[in-house]
């Protein structure tokens, strides 16, 4: 993803911790950002003062570019998630036919390609 400044961050490299930071950080610039075209409108409606044309067309186009680096940042998140849930099933999945039977496996992946819930009994706490 490239920043404003020019930087290119590979946010696959990031730490989860890192990538939230950046979110952050992002959403308080995006907001002020926010504030600022909001503060420019409302002094050309109320007061008729017209801000700088060149620096309103440029902060429209920084407060997209910081939705657009946002929705990287999520898009990130969102295949993080992805990657845990396959590895969690890869993982169960290894497990279950280590452990079980051959012919328990057998049935609860047959149960489970039928989309059905097995019956039986349940362990109590």
């Amino acid at each position: 993803m490239r920043m404003k400044d020019g930087t290119v961050i590979d946010l696959t490299d990031l730490h989860s911790d890192e990538l939230s930071d950046l979110r952050i950080k992002l959403l308080n610039d995006q907001a002020d950002i926010q504030g600022q075209l909001a503060i420019a409108k409302m002094k050309y409606q109320t007061e008729g003062i017209s801000s700088d044309y060149e620096w309103y067309i440029k902060a429209e186009h920084a407060h997209r570019m910081m939705g657009r680096r946002l929705q990287t940042i999520q898009a990130e998140f969102a295949r993080r998630k992805r990657e845990r849930a396959l590895s969690f099933e890869r993982s169960f999945i290894k497990n279950a036919r280590l452990l079980l039977s051959a012919e328990a496996y057998e049935r609860i992946v047959d149960a489970a390609r039928d989309g059905q819930v097995m019956e039986g009994k349940e362990e109590e706490a």
